[in-house]
C-alpha cells in the first residue's frame, strides 16, 4: 500500500509541473495563478472541495480567488497538496522562515487541511527552540502572526510560543518588540499568565521580604531609606537584634532600628540574606561615609539601644580606616567584604561564611585587577587579626600569584608596605612551602550503625582474637561482600571456618589484625572508618580484599594516599610497603599502585634519606622491579629538538581554562581536566590553566554537586532498572538556604547498572529513582535536584512515580504491574494521583535535562537513543507507540500536553514522569553551572579547552562542549574540543562555537584499549593541540613584526619624500 501512495505522488507532482489536465485555477493577491486538479484539491480540503463542487462562482468560473490569504503561503500549501511538503530551506533567513510556518498553520487550519496542519506545527517546533534568540524581531512577529491569523480551537502553535517564552521571560522582558506584542495580543498576554498561575501552596520565607506582608519592624539606613521586617525573623538568627526587638528599649517601643553607622549596600544584602539566605552583589547602593568604631555599652539618655555593643570585645577593633568614601561602584571584593564585617557586626555566623565563599570564589578570579588592593585594605580594616575567615583566602591568593602582583602592580607593594599586618600573614604562609590542597571529604550517614552499636536482630556472628564477638545481620553483611553471602547460605571458606562452640564465624588473628577486624565490620554499618597509621591501613586493604568488599578498598586506598601526604617521610610508610609485599608479594592491586605513585613523586628525598624506604627497596627484588616499571610507563617523554619556536618565555602568556565533560567508563570529568592540563603544560609550562570539569545531568551528577558545595553524600540501596537491588546514592548541598537533596537518576537506573544481556528498554524501570526521591523526602529535605541523563530505561518515569504511590491503571481497569516497563504504557487508559506521597506538597523539585529530548514524534526518545539502550528497530517502534498513548493519557489525565514539550523525553521520558507530580524542568545548564561559576571563568580567559568520548551531530544538542561553546563564543574566546572518536556530521559542532576538534586517538585500535589507555591518548591529544596553537601563535606575532617593521619603512619613505 505504501509503495502505491508513493507512486501516486510522484506522479503528482509531474501534473502540477507540466499543467497537464488542469480544471481549476487558484488566484493568489500577488496576481499569479496556479493551475491545479480540482481532484487534488477536494480530496484533501472539504473547504476547497465545498468551493470547487457547491453553487459558488468558483465552481462556474474555474477560478479560486484567495485575494485574502498571503500569496507565498497559498504557494506553499498548493505545493505541500502535490508533493506532501513545502518549501522553506531557501526562505529568507530562519526567521522569516519562523515566520511562514506561522502563516502555512493558520491556512492548514483555514481549509481544513489536518495533515498540513501537523507538518506546519512539527517545522515550526524544530525551527522556534533553535532560534527564539537569534532574530527577536522574527520571533515577535511569529507569535503576532500565530495569534492573529490562527483560530482558537488551533492552539498548538499558541502554545508552543507560550511555552517558550516563559521559559525566557526575563530575557524577554527586556524587548521592546516583545513588551508590543504583549500590549497588542491580549489573547497571548493571558495565555502566558495563564502559565504562571498555580494552585495556593505555602509561600517561601522570601515572599514575605518581597512583599512585607505582616511586617513589623522597620529598618532605616543611612541614607533614609526605610525597609520592612519581620521581628520574629531577624531576632531569631541574630542575638544583636534580638536584644533590639525585646524589653523596653526604644527600638522595641517604636519599631524602628536606626543602623545609621552601616553601610546602606551592606544592610541591604544582609536583610536580603536574612530572607533568601543569599544575597546578590546586583542589590548594592551607595557606599557612604560610616563610623563603625564600637559605641558605649549601655542605652543612651533617650533609652535608644546602642547596637555595638552586643558585639564580642575581643572582636573591637578600631575601624576608622576603613571610613574613607569609596566609589558608588562598588566591587564585587568589597561588597563581599563589608557583607562579612556586617555579619560579624550582628553576629550571623552563617552569613560570615557566605560572604567568606563569594569572596574566595572572585578573588581566584580576579586577583590581578584593580580591585584586589582595595579588598585587601577593606579587610584589614574592618576585621580583628583574630578573624581570619578572609584574611587567610586574601593572602592564600595573593600567595599564589606572588610574582605577577610584585612584578606587574605597583599598587599591590604599596599595599605591603602600607599594611604590616597583611605583609606579616603573608610572610609566614610563604613560609611554610609548598601546602597540599585541603581534599574534599564525603559525610556519610547510614541508620545501620545503631544496629551494630546495639546488636538488635542480628543473626550472624564472627569471633576474632579468640574472644572479641560481633553480632551482626546477614542481610548487611551479604549485600556488601559475596563471602561473607556465601557464609550467610552454610558455605564457610576454609581460611574463615565457622566455629562449631560459638556457631560464629573465625577470624584469626594470626593472619589479620583484629583492629582491621573492627574497621571493616565498622564499615560495614557506617560507610567508614578511622585509622590514618599506614600500616594498619594496609590490613585493612588486605582483609577488604579477603572478604571482596569493593567499597573498603576504594576507601583505604584513599586513607592511604591521605595519610601519606604527611607521612611519606617517615618510617611509618616504609613499614606499610613491607607489609604489603609480605602479605601479597606477586599481587597487582590498587594499594599497591599508590604506594607506587607516592614512592615515585617523592623518590630523590626517599633516597637521600637513606633510611627505611632505601633499605627495604635494597632488599625487596619485587618492589624494585615494580618501581623500574613504574618509573618507565610514567617517564616524560624526550624532549622533541625538532620542534624550534620557542614561545615559552615569560613574555608569551596565556590564560587557559579547561572545562571537559566526562568519557564514559574510562575518565571522569576531573581526571579528563587533569590530563589536558599535563598536556598543556608539556607544551607550554608558563600557561596559566583553570580547571573546571563539568556534568550535566548523568554520572557524577550528585558527586560534582556534593563536592561543589561542601555538602554530604548518602548511600541507599534501590530497586536497580531490571528489578535488581542496587546499592545507589544520594547527596545534600552545602552552605545556605534550604535544605536542598541531589538525585542523579543514572545512580539508580543507569545504562552502567544493566548487564549487556538484558539491555531492553521495553522492560527496564525507573522505580529505583522513585525510591531514592523517597529517601531523601524523608530526610527532610525542603528541595529536591533531579539529574536526567545516561539511563538505561524508557518507562516514561513510570516506575518512579509508581514508587511514590501513583496508580497507572489500563484498560480493564486493573492496575499494571510495578516496575513493568516502558511496553507497557501501551495498555495505560488513566493515572491515578491521589495516592502521592504526602511530603511532594512541600517539597519544590527541580530537573536537569537535555533541554533538546522530546517524549514523542521522530525526534522522541525512542527513536534517537532506543538503541543505545539495546532495542531493536521493532522494539523502538513498540516504545514510540507506547509513548505516544502515555502522552495523550497525561493530557487527559492532569490537562497538559508533554508529548513535545521540551526536555520531557530526557532520561527515557522520565522528565515527563516528573512534570506529571509538579515538577519543573530546566536545560541542564541553567540549574548546574551556577555552581562552578562558568561565565565568570570565560570572562578572564584567553583560551578553552573542552572535551567528551564522542563528538557528533548529538553534541550541538545540548551536550556539555556545545554549552561551553556556546557561552564562549558569547564572550569571543576560541575553544578547542577533544574527543576520543569524532562522529557523522561533527562539523555541526563549529556552529555552536567549537572552533576545532580533534580526536586523540592515534591508530586503529579497540575500544577496550583505547578505554585502557585513555589517560596517556588524552595527555599527547592536548599536548599536541597546544603545539597547534603555539605555532599559529608564533606566526601570528611574526605577521605583526613584518607589518609594524612595514609600516615603519613607509613612515621612513614618507619623511624622506617631505624632506
Amino acid at each position: 500500500m505504501a509503495d502505491h501512495a508513493e507512486s501516486l505522488q510522484a506522479g503528482l507532482k509531474g501534473f502540477i509541473d507540466s499543467e497537464e489536465f488542469t480544471d481549476i485555477t487558484i488566484r493568489c493577491s500577488d496576481g499569479q495563478e496556479l493551475k491545479a486538479h480540482k481532484i487534488v484539491l477536494c480530496c484533501q480540503s472539504p473547504v476547497l472541495a465545498a468551493a470547487c463542487n457547491g453553487h459558488f462562482l468558483e465552481a462556474s468560473s474555474g477560478v479560486i480567488d484567495l485575494e485574502n490569504d498571503d500569496a507565498e503561503t497559498v504557494r506553499a500549501m498548493v505545493h505541500y497538496l502535490y508533493h506532501s511538503d513545502y518549501k522553506h530551506e531557501d526562505h529568507e533567513g530562519s526567521a522569516g522562515t519562523l515566520v511562514l510556518h506561522a502563516h502555512v498553520y493558520a491556512i492548514a487550519g483555514k481549509y481544513d487541511i489536518p495533515a498540513l496542519l501537523k507538518l506546519a506545527e512539527d517545522h515550526f517546533r524544530d525551527n522556534v527552540f533553535e532560534t527564539w534568540d537569534t532574530n527577536m524581531a522574527a520571533f515577535t512577529h511569529a507569535i503576532s502572526v500565530v495569534y492573529s491569523s490562527t483560530r482558537s480551537k488551533c492552539r498548538r502553535l499558541r502554545y508552543i510560543v507560550v511555552i517558550v517564552s516563559k521559559k525566557h521571560l526575563d530575557y524577554l522582558l527586556t524587548n521592546v518588540e516583545f513588551e508590543e506584542v504583549l500590549s497588542t495580543h491580549v489573547e497571548f498576554a493571558v495565555d502566558l499568565l495563564k502559565r504562571f498561575s498555580s494552585p495556593p501552596k505555602n509561600k517561601p520565607l522570601h515572599h514575605f521580604f518581597d512583599s512585607a506582608q505582616y511586617s513589623d519592624l522597620k529598618i532605616r539606613c543611612s541614607d533614609g531609606h526605610e525597609i520592612k521586617v519581620h521581628r520574629v525573623v531577624l531576632s531569631s538568627q541574630s542575638p544583636v537584634f534580638a536584644a533590639a526587638c525585646h524589653g523596653p528599649l526604644r527600638e522595641a517601643l517604636s519599631g524602628v532600628i536606626d543602623l545609621d553607622d552601616d553601610i546602606p549596600y551592606a544592610v541591604h544584602a544582609m536583610l536580603h540574606w536574612f530572607y533568601h539566605f543569599d544575597y546578590n552583589h546586583d542589590s548594592k547602593g551607595r557606599e557612604t561615609p560610616t563610623s563603625t568604631h564600637v559605641q558605649a555599652i549601655a542605652p543612651d539618655d533617650k533609652g535608644k539601644l546602642q547596637l555595638d555593643q552586643h558585639i564580642d570585645k575581643k572582636q573591637k577593633v578600631d575601624r576608622q580606616a576603613g571610613n574613607a568614601q569609596v566609589e558608588s561602584d562598588v566591587s564585587p571584593l568589597v561588597f563581599h567584604v563589608r557583607t562579612y564585617a556586617i555579619a560579624d557586626k550582628y553576629d550571623l555566623p552563617a552569613l560570615k561564611d557566605l560572604a567568606r565563599s563569594k569572596f574566595a570564589a572572585v578573588a581566584v578570579n580576579v586577583w590581578n585587577s584593580a580591585s584586589f588592593t582595595p579588598a585587601i585594605r577593606s579587610i584589614y580594616a574592618t576585621t580583628p587579626s583574630t578573624d581570619r575567615g578572609l584574611r587567610d583566602v586574601v593572602t592564600s591568593v595573593a600567595q599564589a600569584h606572588i610574582t605577577a602582583l610584585l612584578q606587574d602592580r605597583s599598587d599591590f607593594a604599596a599595599v605591603l608596605k602600607e599594611i604590616a599586618e597583611f605583609a606579616a600573614d603573608l610572610v609566614a604562609l610563604m613560609a611554610k612551602g609548598y601546602q597540599p590542597v585541603e581534599r574534599f571529604q564525603f559525610t556519610v550517614r547510614c541508620g545501620n550503625g545503631n544496629c551494630l552499636d546495639s546488636g538488635e536482630y542480628s543473626d550472624f556472628r564472627i569471633i576474632t582474637g579468640g574472644s572479641c564477638v560481633y553480632k551482626l545481620h546477614k542481610i548487611v553483611l551479604s549485600s556488601q561482600s559475596s563471602v561473607f553471602a556465601a557464609a550467610c547460605n552454610g558455605i564457610y571458606p576454609p581460611q574463615f571456618p565457622l566455629d562449631p562452640e560459638t556457631g560464629a564465624m573465625e577470624i584469626s588473628s594470626e593472619f589479620h589484625d583484629p583492629k582491621a577486624v573492627f574497621s571493616m565490620v565498622y564499615f560495614l554499618y557506617h560507610f567508614s572508618y578511622s585509622d590514618d597509621y599506614p600500616p594498619r591501613i594496609v590490613h585493612v586493604y588486605n582483609i577488604a580484599q579477603a572478604f571482596d568488599i569493593s567499597a573498603l578498598e576504594a576507601l583505604a586506598i584513599q586513607r592511604f594516599e591521605e595519610a601519606a601526604i604527611d607521612q611519606w617521610d617517615t618510617d611509618g610508610f616504609a613499614d606499610a610497603i613491607e607489609e604489603l609485599y609480605d602479605t601479597e608479594p606477586n599481587q597487582e592491586n590498587g594499594l599497591r599502585n599508590a604506594i607506587l605513585r607516592i614512592s615515585a613523586s617523592h623518590l630523590d628525598a626517599l633516597l637521600q634519606q637513606r633510611g627505611s624506604f632505601y633499605r627495604f627497596l635494597k632488599s625487596s627484588g619485587q618492589f624494585g622491579a615494580d618501581m623500574v616499571e613504574y618509573l618507565m610507563k610514567s617517564r616524560q617523554p624526550a624532549v622533541r629538538t625538532e620542534f624550534k619556536v620557542d614561545l615559552t618565555n615569560q613574555t608569551f602568556t596565556m590564560k587557559i581554562l579547561i572545562a571537559p565533560s566526562g568519557f564514559k567508563e574510562s575518565l571522569s570529568p576531573h581526571t579528563a581536566a587533569q590530563c589536558i592540563e599535563t598536556g598543556i603544560r608539556r607544551a607550554l609550562p608558563t600557561a596559566e590553566t583553570h580547571k573546571a570539569p563539568l556534568v550535566d545531568g548523568g554520572e557524577g551528577f550528585v558527586l560534582a554537586l556534593v563536592a561543589a558545595t561542601g555538602g554530604e553524600l548518602r548511600r541507599v540501596v534501590v530497586t536497580g532498572p531490571v528489578r535488581q537491588r542496587v546499592r545507589s546514592h544520594y547527596g545534600f548541598l552545602g552552605g545556605c538556604g534550604p535544605k536542598t537533596a541531589v538525585v542523579e537518576m543514572a545512580a539508580s537506573a543507569g545504562l552502567r547498572l544493566v548487564p549487556g544481556d538484558q539491555r531492553n528498554p521495553c522492560l527496564t524501570t525507573t522505580y529505583g529513582v522513585g525510591e531514592t526521591i523517597v529517601a531523601a523526602m524523608s530526610a527532610g529535605t525542603e528541595r529536591i535536584l533531579v539529574g536526567c541523563g545516561d539511563s538505561g530505561t524508557c518507562d516514561g518515569g513510570m516506575g518512579m512515580a509508581q514508587a511514590l504511590g501513583a496508580r497507572f491503571v489500563d484498560r480493564n481497569g486493573g492496575q499494571l504491574p510495578l516496575a513493568a516497563g516502558g511496553a507497557s504504557l501501551a495498555h495505560l487508559a488513566a493515572i491515578g494521583l491521589a495516592g502521592l506521597h504526602p511530603r511532594l506538597r512541600h517539597v519544590a523539585i527541580d530537573v536537569a535535562c537535555n533541554w533538546q529530548n522530546l517524549l514523542c514524534g521522530p525526534q522522541g526518545v525512542a527513536r534517537v537513543f532506543g538503541q543505545q539502550k539495546g532495542a531493536t528497530p521493532a522494539q523502538v517502534e513498540e516504545l514510540s507507540a507506547a509513548l505516544d498513548n502515555y502522552a495523550a493519557v497525561l493530557e487527559q489525565e492532569v490537562g497538559f500536553d508533554v508529548s513535545h514539550a521540551p526536555g520531557s523525553g530526557a532520561s527515557g521520558g522520565l522528565a515527563a514522569g516528573l512534570l506529571m507530580i509538579g515538577a519543573t524542568l530546566h536545560p541542564w545548564y541553567q540549574l548546574i553551572l551556577p555552581y562552578f561559576h562558568l561565565d565568570c571563568l570565560l570572562a578572564h580567559c584567553d583560551l578553552v579547552f573542552t572535551a567528551e568520548g564522542g563528538l557528533d551531530a548529538q553534541t550541538a544538542r545540548g551536550k556539555i562542549p556545545a554549552e561551553v561553546a556556546r557561552r564562549a563564543k558569547f564572550r569571543g574566546r576560541p575553544v578547542i574540543a577533544l574527543a576520543g572518536t569524532i562522529g557523522e556530521n561533527a562539523a555541526v559542532n563549529y556552529e555552536v562555537g567549537i572552533d576545532a576538534f580533534a580526536s586523540v586517538m592515534q591508530a586503529p585500535t579497540t575500544l577496550e584499549d583505547a578505554m585502557q589507555d585513555a589517560e596517556r591518548l588524552l595527555v599527547e591529544g592536548a599536548e599536541s593541540a597546544m603545539r597547534m596553537v603555539m605555532v599559529g601563535a608564533f606566526v601570528s606575532r611574526r605577521a605583526e613584526r613584518e607589518l609594524e617593521s612595514k609600516r615603519c619603512e613607509c613612515d621612513l619613505a614618507d619623511e624622506f619624500a617631505r624632506l
